[in-house]
């Protein structure tokens, strides 16, 4: 019994271990959209979600919805947030700020993005002695990969962008 039980073990611990890709949350840039791998909103720890207490909605997208950036004259506004489920919807974004007490500059409808400090990264993962460079952009870089910085912004402005 113990044979086994050690077997079964060790045949667990060797099965690769897939993960869902999250939904990317979007960045507009002039006539580029971006992927990006990080979600600049929850750097906010919003008491009051988007959309309530999402119900369950997909293993790609625990967060139950997908925020659009926009990037206007070197800064940084968040434009809308949508839910990532079959039911379409857009959150109020004023309105959410307001339940969640965070002061906010709008302006045409967005809100300037103050609190958002990221550094993006264009990343070229190595696997099985092929490069592939990454479509997203992250701002956790990692260790084993080569990493350029892309896009920084500190305070909702931009300071690099070699997109």
């Amino acid at each position: 019994m113990r044979q086994k039980l050690i077997l079964f073990t060790l045949l667990i611990l060797s099965v690769n271990v897939f993960a869902t890709q999250q939904t990317p949350d979007l960045l507009i840039i002039g006539k580029d959209t971006i992927f990006l791998a990080d979600f600049p909103l929850k750097q906010l720890e919003l008491k009051h979600k988007p959309f309530g207490e999402n119900e369950w909605v997909s293993t790609n997208c625990w967060r139950g919805y997908v925020a659009i950036w926009r990037i206007v004259d070197d800064t940084l506004f968040l434009e809308k947030i949508i839910r990532c489920n079959r039911e379409s919807g857009e959150e109020n974004i004023v309105e959410l700020f307001k339940k969640n007490n965070i002061q906010y500059q709008e302006k045409n409808g967005m809100i300037f993005a103050n609190w958002c400090t990221l550094k993006f990264y264009k990343v070229t993962v190595y696997t099985q002695g092929h490069s592939v460079t990454v479509k997203e952009l992250q701002s956790n870089g990692w260790e084993k990969q080569e990493k350029k910085l892309v896009l920084q912004i500190e305070n909702g402005i931009v300071t690099r962008n070699e997109l």
